[in-house]
């Protein structure tokens, strides 16, 4: 009797020791999965996190590229501005000179005019007194 209680309870450990084992299996099965599971939500997280920061960087990349543009046509406009100031300078200087040039001109013709005159009463000074 004693032999068979043994053999039963030695039975009954068996059949404990397989279950226990059995759930201790399944159990490493399912965190196993859940452990799968977790890591492809970690490398699908990581991925879109590089995506966001590649969207991000090219959005920086594309403001810089703006702002230089707007610089660029900013200094285009600042240096035609710059050119048709100095043109129009250019210009008035150009009016004022033949302006003097005329003028200048104009006061030598008078000169010679007077010179001629002053010559002519001298020669005719001259002729009167030798007559």
């Amino acid at each position: 009797r004693t032999k068979e209680e043994l053999d039963v309870k030695l039975k009954d450990n068996g059949d404990n020791k397989n279950l226990i084992l059995k759930k201790t299996k399944d159990d490493v099965k399912a965190h196993l999965a859940m452990v799968e599971l977790k890591m492809k939500d970690l490398e699908l997280l990581t991925e879109a996190e590089k995506i966001a920061r590649k969207i991000a960087l090219d959005e920086d990349i594309m403001k810089a590229d703006e702002k230089r543009s707007e610089q660029l046509e900013k200094r285009i406009k600042d240096i035609q501005e710059h050119v048709d100031y100095v043109k129009s300078v250019s210009a008035t200087q150009e009016m004022k000179k033949k302006l003097y040039l005329a003028g200048l001109e104009k006061s030598m013709e008078e000169a010679g005019k007077r010179k001629e005159e002053a010559v002519a009463k001298v020669v005719e000074v001259a002729k009167e007194e030798e007559a």
